[in-house]
Formats: C-alpha cells, structure tokens, sequence
C-alpha cells in the first residue's frame, strides 16, 4: 500500500505536466498555423474545419453564447500547441483569449481543448510546436 503511494505522489506531477499550460516552448520555436508549409496547411485545415464543425459552435450553443454585432462580436483563443512525436498534444498554452470583450473561462477553454487532447495528429504537425487561432470574430 505505502509503495502504490509512493508511486501516485512520484507520478502526480508527471500528469499535472502534461497539461501545464504555462511552459511550452520558447516563442522562436512556434510555428503559426498560417504560416505551414503546404503539406502541414493541408495536414492542418481538416482539424481546424472540423473542430469549428463539431466543437466550436456546439460549445458556444451550450453555454447559450450568441454572437451579434451589437453584444458579443468575438470569440477567440489563441493557442500554442506542443504535439509530440507520436501525435499526441502534449502541452498548450493559451497566448491570449476572448468571449465577447472578457477573458474566457477555463471551464470553456478546457472544453476547447478537449477534443485535440483526444486527437492523433498527422505525420507532418508532430514533433512542434504550432500556435493557432480557435474560433472567429464578427466583421460588424
């Protein structure tokens, strides 16, 4: 019992990493998804369409955020993601975000999130780090 203890303390801070927010990579590092190569655009703009499809405005949907020129004319995150060579996003951190003229929740950014945590990313996104911009704004 002492040494499934012991593991659980020596691993919390492993898993807590995984997700650190704050520590990515330095910034002459990151790669801006506009900015791919071709081979990784095409690689990329699947994930990206997909993920307003599906996540985006079901998201705003949810938490009953409407978007019009006169209350709320953006919702955006701006996010650093780390893929590793496998695929898998290791790290994000968000470099700036907004709901409307706010800050955006962690609750809404997390379930931004979400879905590229449960995401296998293709051959020519893995082993960098890529900023990109969730979600749109209005031109009013």
């Amino acid at each position: 019992m002492k040494r499934l203890i012991l593991l659980i303390w020596i691993m919390l801070p492993v898993v807590a990493a995984a997700q650190d927010t704050e520590d990515v990579v330095p910034t002459d590092s990151i790669v801006k998804t506009w900015d791919l190569e071709r081979v990784a655009w095409r690689a990329w703009q699947p994930i990206d369409s997909a993920w307003m499809d599906s996540i985006y405005w079901n998201t705003l949907r949810k938490h009953k955020i409407h978007m019009d020129c006169g209350h709320c004319t953006r919702v955006i995150m701006h996010v650093d993601m780390k893929i590793d060579s496998l695929g898998k996003l290791e790290q994000y951190r968000v470099e700036s975000s907004h709901i409307c003229d706010d800050k955006m929740q962690k609750t809404l950014e997390k379930e931004f999130m979400e879905y590229f945590f449960n995401l296998t990313f293709p051959l020519p996104l893995r082993s960098r780090v890529i900023r990109t911009q969730l979600g749109t704004g209005l031109k009013c």
